[in-house]
């Protein structure tokens, strides 16, 4: 497994509109408590913001090494050093 991520940025913006699909399907569905649509919901919408963070940097700079990892704020750092208009 590699240590960075190398995945192309319309890969990564597709699973995040993927993710946001979801969590529109979860919205309508009947089928499941409040409890269990609101952490599929949450669960969908970190993993939305996280690989939309991650296209971005991969395609502003595609030689900035990303490593795997969930943490937003670490997302960020990377994109504000990159961007100092991201905010």
């Amino acid at each position: 497994m590699a240590k960075y991520i190398d995945t192309e940025p319309y890969l990564l913006l597709t699973g995040a509109k993927n993710d946001i699909i979801d969590i529109h399907s979860s919205l309508v569905n009947e089928m499941f408590s409040v409890e269990e649509k609101s952490h599929k919901i949450c669960f969908n919408a970190t993993r939305a913001a996280e690989k939309t963070l991650k296209g971005y940097i991969r395609f502003i700079d595609d030689k900035t090494d990303v490593k795997y990892s969930h943490d937003l704020d670490y997302l960020y750092n990377i994109i504000f050093k990159l961007n100092h208009n991201f905010s």
